[in-house]
């Protein structure tokens, strides 16, 4: 008796269940007629974009204009130093997207002069920056101002902000970046720029920012080594920099020189164009080449040119 009841409620769930099954089967279908003949184009829609290539190791110096802006990148990681000026913050960020770059891993500011920080603010907007590192902003600079609201803005979404200190080391995948000197004290803000080496197996890049004579000088007297395969030109050639001492100590093979095209300072000085060629560096310069790569591979280092915009 209790087989003969069961069985009408069995069947009744097998047939739901069948019934279900084809109802999910044909809709299947309907969307697979749909969706596979356009499979290639949704695949790219939502393919993510490409990363950094991290089989390349290479430094930048950007053609932008009369002002300083540097990427380092290794290994998918990006450090950016300083951001150029407000007139070409939007030409930087672009020649920075151009690169498959969302975020920046760090930037550092040499120093407080808006041709150095004035394109932060922007830089900041368009991507994540996870560290700052930054000079004392306890200063009268009108460009310390938009330096503090970004830092103010990193530190509320979650990165952190550090006071540059000599000796301080950071790692950008195989670029050991290592503060050499910063003097706080010197009467100048040009003078207060960051000394920085970016170390690359046995290359060494050296990053001057604005330094003058005075600060050259003080990294001399501390006996520190800033002996360099490639230096940064500091305060874009002006001859009251790249001392002849600096220079017998650095000895450059290459030189970079970010300067803008037919500038008002008559940037780079021919006095240190001629100490350059004294020391038998290569000079490569932005306002007659544009942006300036050194790509770096094992124990090789390769320079090419790109321009990209006109000054």
């Amino acid at each position: 008796m209790s087989n003969n009841t069961n069985t009408p409620n069995s069947v009744r769930v097998l047939n739901l269940i069948i019934t279900v099954l084809l109802i999910i089967t044909a809709m299947l279908s309907i969307v697979a007629l749909f969706i596979i003949p356009n499979f290639d184009k949704i695949s790219e829609i939502f393919m993510p974009l490409p990363e950094l290539d991290s089989s390349k190791d290479f430094i930048t110096v950007f053609d932008s204009g009369e002002a300083d802006s540097i990427l380092i990148c290794s290994n998918g990681q990006k450090v950016l130093i300083d951001s150029g000026s407000e007139q070409f913050d939007n030409e930087l960020c672009s020649k920075i997207r151009n690169k498959g770059i969302k975020e920046l891993e760090a930037v550092f500011v040499s120093h407080l002069h808006d041709d150095h920080v004035g394109g932060l603010e922007k830089v900041a907007k368009e991507f994540k920056i996870s560290n700052l590192i930054v000079p004392d902003l306890a200063s009268n600079e009108e460009s310390a101002f938009s330096v503090r609201k970004v830092k103010n803005d990193i530190l509320n979404s979650g990165g952190n902000v550090f006071n540059a200190v000599a000796g301080m080391v950071t790692k950008c995948g195989d670029f050991e970046i290592t503060i050499l000197g910063y003097y706080s004290g010197q009467s100048s803000e040009n003078n207060r720029s960051i000394f920085m080496m970016a170390k690359y197996n046995d290359f060494k890049f050296l990053f001057t920012g604005d330094a003058e004579a005075a600060a050259e000088k003080q990294l001399i007297r501390e006996g520190i080594n800033f002996d360099c395969d490639i230096l940064k030109v500091a305060h874009h050639g002006s001859d009251t920099s790249t001392t002849e001492e600096f220079l017998k100590i650095a000895t450059p093979e290459y030189a970079v020189i970010s300067c803008g095209k037919d500038n008002e300072y008559n940037h780079p000085s021919s006095v240190v164009l001629d100490r350059l060629s004294a020391v038998g560096a290569d000079v490569k310069r932005t306002d007659l080449q544009g942006d300036i790569t050194f790509h770096f591979n094992s124990n090789e280092l390769n320079v090419s040119v790109e321009r990209l915009i006109e000054n």
